[in-house]
Parts: structure tokens; C-alpha cells; sequence
């Protein structure tokens, strides 16, 4: 079952400080999150200490952070380098 996504202003607002490199991974990454939100290069986990945000990755320096919203459903909250789990 194919997962829906929506993203958040402040997920549009930090695309915009993102290279274009790393725009090429995210889309790969969400192509792939919407068709197997388990696949295994996504590393997809829950946050530790959280009981609905999840994170995703973008290649080696970059995290997608999501809110869970329903059982097929997530809301994209950001995308940050590694560090974006100390600012949650």
C-alpha cells in the first residue's frame, strides 16, 4: 500500500536552503518512501523520545523529519542535516 505525504511550510522553507544535489536525493528518497516506506536504504525509525515523529533518510548527511498522521498518512516537518534532532 502506497504511503500519502503532505509537506509543511517549514519543510518548503528549508527545500529552499538545500543544494540541488541534495534535491535529486530527496526526491529518490520520497519516490521511495511513498512506494515502501520500509525500504531498507531509508533507514526509516521512529524518534527517540518521540511517540509519532519519524525520520527518513537523504544520503550520508541529511535527514527528512515526518509526523506521523494517520496509518498511511505523514506530514513532512523538515529536512535538515543530522543535527535537526537536537532543534526538535
Amino acid at each position: 500500500m502506497s504511503v500519502q505525504i503532505v509537506a509543511s511550510p517549514r519543510f518548503f522553507r528549508d527545500m529552499e536552503k538545500i543544494s540541488e544535489e541534495v534535491r535529486k536525493r530527496l526526491d529518490k528518497s520520497l519516490q521511495q518512501f511513498i512506494q515502501n516506506r520500509y525500504h531498507p536504504g531509508l533507514h526509516f525509525e521512529l524518534v527517540r523520545g518521540s511517540q509519532d515523529l519519524y525520520s527518513i533518510r537523504v544520503g550520508r548527511n541529511h535527514r527528512i523529519i515526518l509526523q506521523e498522521d494517520g496509518p498511511d498518512s505523514y506530514i513532512l516537518l523538515r529536512i535538515a542535516t543530522h543535527d535537526i534532532y537536537q532543534r526538535l
